[in-house]
């Protein structure tokens, strides 16, 4: 199944407001080799035509407009109060309108879904490692609290977190400077570290390094993505796609879209 979507329970404490997510894998969708077959990113060199089929296919699978950014790995949040604006340069939405899906592409890099429990207020982040190590959960976290007009403190106390799929630590061989950007600055970091069998390079836990980051930032719910296999893009082909495993392999690779919304 290509898409998937859910009820929030963590998501919010009013039960007159409902926060769905929504999942997107590989299958069953559109697309041709390599991007084979539910690809939703225009800018790996698929067909356009199929690219579009299948978020077509997404939108009447959600029953929701759906909002898309254009990732680049950075820190950028951007409000969304029209399901009909056009992709913007950003790795966050966060809106506090019902009724429009917020998504994030991945193939290796970390969605992070945040939710107000008592407030109308979601984000949608990508996190890469330049981007988690930039500060993109903070901007996102900052943008709820610029949405809602609580301190940082306040809306942390009320927000849940949903990690999905990256990739794992058992596949995530980084080198110095991606040891420099997270254990250099904080050496409680180097515990989501492990050395690798290459000299100077470690395997890191991208999804670990996202809960501290979250816990540090005084967020205590945080579901979804535990480090185990069954999270990882990389171990799991047949299901996700993976930029690191693919591209070295194909050339490239199609992109699956992780959000949520709030549906009333």
């Amino acid at each position: 199944m290509a898409v998937m979507q859910f009820e929030w329970a963590a998501g919010s404490a009013d039960p007159s407001r409902r926060v769905r997510v929504f999942c997107s894998d590989r299958r069953d969708g559109l697309s041709a080799p390599p991007w084979d077959a539910f690809n939703l990113a225009h800018h790996v060199g698929d067909d356009a035509f199929a690219v579009q089929g299948n978020r077509h296919i997404l939108v009447d699978s959600l029953g929701v407009p759906v909002a898309w950014a254009k990732q680049v790995h950075g820190i950028h949040v951007h409000r969304v109060v029209d399901s009909s604006e056009e992709a913007v340069e950003a790795d966050a939405l966060v809106t506090t309108a019902s009724g429009i899906a917020l998504s994030m592409m991945v193939a290796d890099c970390l969605p992070v879904l945040f939710s107000h429990r008592s407030k109308s207020c979601v984000v949608a982040a990508h996190a890469g490692w330049r981007g988690l190590s930039g500060g993109v959960l903070e901007a996102a976290l900052a943008s709820m609290a610029d949405a809602t007009g609580d301190t940082l403190a306040q809306v942390a106390a009320e927000t849940s977190t949903w990690l999905g799929p990256c990739i794992g630590p058992k596949h995530f061989e980084v080198g110095q400077e991606v040891w420099d950007a997270f254990a250099g600055s904080d050496p409680v970091d180097a515990s989501c570290f492990t050395p690798s069998v290459r000299a100077g390079h470690h395997m890191a836990d991208l999804a670990g390094l996202a809960r501290r980051r979250l816990t540090h930032m005084g967020i205590s719910v945080c579901e979804g993505n535990d480090s185990s296999s069954i999270w990882c893009t990389h171990a799991n082909p047949e299901r996700f796609f993976s930029h690191r495993r693919d591209t070295k392999s194909q050339g490239s690779t199609g992109r699956m879209a992780f959000g949520i919304w709030i549906a009333g």
